[in-house]
């Protein structure tokens, strides 16, 4: 570029600036124009819009927690709660607060450790009392039980469920107990398909690679949105994270490069050079040390995994499809298409043992213990079992149907088979060194998983958090299926809602302890005013409380003036089941044609619109819907990916009643339908 050319393009890009500081409305035009036309500066066609953060995020510090005490059979029972943000996120007013529950001795104060708490937060009607001890045994008896006539407000207890779809979007599901109910408690819009995904400490958050927009967004759990995204290198899939998951390190098989990212500032740390191909990652030595493969290239990188040097190179071969790790055994074991199972000692960085195989692909993982691993060969329809003190495959079970992935329980192997509507489970009490390990089938569902889906490396099963049991998600049969183990068939069934779940992932949202006698976790709330905060306590000295915590109501719900988007309609007044309705509402910032897009479902599950809302003029917009069926239903506006930065998503909850016709539609203008 020519020097005078230079400045003139300095010049335009400094009135550009300019422009956008006076005035607010001109920045609104300006972003929106620039988005799409390019504007005073130059912009690189793969380049992708940064999400906004949650209303609310930036607000300042948290807010100073609100303390009450009970005492009960000899303990004192103290909660507190202190919220991480000044303002409601914007998918429907919900506030995210840390709560704090400390459990300590009545006469000599001394903590009480090792316990597991469960707490509920149940908002109390107006003008009720505080509740007496047995109508607290009574609460706390029907939220433990899951009646679906009897639902929290918050619940610090059990754990949810993450579906990631083949669509692009993310299930987040809250299991129930009683009838195996479940309810889809958030459907997240990612910015494309995703391939695998990792999830931050405490699990409030998970981190999803989109390899066609060559980012990584961050799907924030507790709100149900995603929070923001991050710029990697060119067609991430795996996502892999270091130790206490501080920092994550995605392979970018499109340019032969890691991206490492910080788990705590949200934000790239460091580009290293791996290889062209597919990447997989393994962490050793406690995390120190990483190990990264490339399909397409002959050796394996070893790096320093807190500083990013790279330590040595390990010649393996080309066509590394998998990748295990075991610190107990110091060993790497790398899976060839080629027909190959590499062994590689930790310690000297180098092949010991080239042990053949079938052809084709291969999942492997190294058991509890990291002395055996089992390797699955989908077309050879074979699983190993690799014994790491020996060095050699020591059993071999032929005959399955294409098995594609391993997971552990303490007790037991699960092996998801592609081709067949059973899972296959082999136990761990004996010694496979010694004695072929005992294989068990149990149905699964009404079809073999195996679909026309996009290639995912994010795990199917996910192993109970109490133990004893594995959740798998089952594509085909658009359903998470729950296994408990000495049962012959699934305990539970939980829909999908409609969409396919490729990968499945549990997130513990219990209360842990944090010091002694003090435990700690994330939660969401709604709304202010009284709630009665149930606790239960099993242990010695069994404890059923219940606690009065106040807020004031407006120092959580903002309204939905915040999100930009006036509603035309009265939220309050209920739709009619049957009957065509039009919801209009305004926009108070300017966007572009077809740049939004509306949701309109029954919660949990059932009538489903989706589609553009039809521009009317004057910045009006205009959904037509036919409700079927009467219940409570949700209304999400939002814009779509190239209008992101410029506005947040707004929902709204709308009542439909009984009407004359129930029938349920084909299609009004979007899809209709079950779901």
């Amino acid at each position: 570029m020519e020097p005078n050319s230079v400045v003139q393009w300095g010049r335009r890009r400094l009135l550009c600036l300019r422009a956008l500081a006076e005035q607010r409305a001109l920045v609104l035009w300006l972003a929106s124009w620039l988005l799409h036309t390019g504007g005073c500066a130059r912009q690189d066609p793969k380049e992708k819009p940064s999400l906004p953060p949650a209303a609310g995020e930036s607000a300042g510090a948290p807010s100073a927690p609100v303390s009450v005490e009970v005492a009960d059979n000899g303990l004192t029972i103290a909660w507190s709660a202190t919220f991480e943000d000044g303002a409601t996120n914007a998918a429907g007013a919900w506030r995210v607060a840390r709560a704090r529950l400390s459990v300590k001795d009545a006469a000599t104060g001394a903590a009480q450790v090792g316990l597991r708490p469960r707490v509920w937060l149940s908002a109390r009607k107006e003008g009720g009392t505080a509740l007496a001890h047995e109508a607290c045994r009574n609460l706390v008896a029907s939220f433990a039980g899951g009646l679906l006539s009897a639902q929290p407000a918050s619940v610090l207890d059990g754990y949810l469920v993450l579906a990631l779809n083949e669509d692009p979007s993310l299930s987040i599901i809250e299991p129930r107990v009683a009838l195996a109910r479940t309810k889809l408690q958030s459907l997240v819009a990612l910015p494309g398909q995703a391939a695998d995904w990792a999830a931050a400490p405490q699990g409030t958050s998970v981190f999803v690679t989109i390899p066609e927009r060559d980012l990584v967004a961050e799907v924030d759990v507790l709100r149900g949105r995603v929070r923001g995204s991050q710029d990697v290198g060119d067609h991430p899939t795996r996502i892999v994270p270091r130790g206490d998951a501080r920092s994550f390190w995605v392979g970018n098989d499109g340019d032969g490069t890691v991206s490492v990212i910080d788990g705590d500032a949200r934000a790239k740390r460091k580009t290293l050079g791996s290889g062209a191909g597919h990447q997989e990652i393994v962490f050793l030595a406690g995390g120190r040390r990483a190990w990264v493969s490339a399909s397409d290239s002959e050796t394996m990188k070893v790096f320093d995994a807190e500083h990013g040097e790279l330590l040595a190179e390990v010649n393996v071969g080309r066509g590394v499809v998998a990748l295990a790790g075991s610190d107990e055994a110091a060993m790497i074991l790398a899976a060839r298409d080629n027909g190959e199972l590499v062994v590689i000692d930790e310690a000297s960085r180098a092949v010991t043992r080239r042990i053949p195989v079938a052809r084709g692909g291969a999942s492997v993982a190294f058991a509890p213990g990291g002395r055996f691993a089992w390797l699955a060969q989908r077309e050879a329809g074979a699983v190993h079992v690799f014994d790491a003190s020996q060095g050699k495959i020591v059993q071999t079970t032929r005959r399955l149907s294409r098995p594609d992935h391993v997971s552990f329980t303490r007790n037991f192997v699960y092996v998801r088979e592609l081709g067949s509507s059973h899972l296959s489970m082999f136990g761990l009490a004996g010694d496979p060194a010694n004695e072929p390990p005992k294989l068990v089938q149990v149905a699964m569902g009404q079809a073999a998983p195996d679909g026309d889906f996009a290639p995912s490396f994010a795990a199917p099963m996910a192993p109970l958090p109490e133990g004893g049991g594995m959740l798998v998600a089952h594509p085909v049969d658009r359903t998470l299926y729950g296994y408990a183990e000495g049962m012959m068939a699934p305990i539970a069934t939980h829909p999908a809602y409609g969409r396919s779940p490729r990968a499945v992932r549990i997130v513990d949202r219990s209360l842990h302890e944090i010091e002694p006698g003090v435990y700690e976790a994330p939660f969401r709330m709604d709304g202010g005013g009284v709630h009665d905060v149930a606790v239960q306590i099993d242990g010695p000295r069994k404890v059923t409380a219940c606690l009065e915590w106040s807020l004031p109501d407006g120092d959580s719900r903002p309204g939905e003036d915040a999100f930009g988007i006036e509603p035309l309609f009265d939220p309050g007044e209920k739709l009619v089941a049957g009957q065509t309705t039009t919801l209009r509402f305004r926009l108070r910032e300017p966007i572009a044609p077809r740049a939004l897009t509306a949701l309109f479902t029954q919660d949990p599950t059932g009538y489903v619109w989706r589609g553009v809302p039809k521009a009317e003029g004057d910045s009006v917009y205009a959904i037509t819907v036919k409700p079927s069926t009467p219940g409570r239903y949700r209304l999400v506006v939002r814009p779509n990916q190239k209008a992101g930065p410029l506005m947040r998503r707004a929902t709204w909850t709308l009542g439909v009643r009984a009407g004359d016709s129930e029938v349920l539609p084909a299609s009004e203008g979007g899809k209709g339908g079950r779901k």
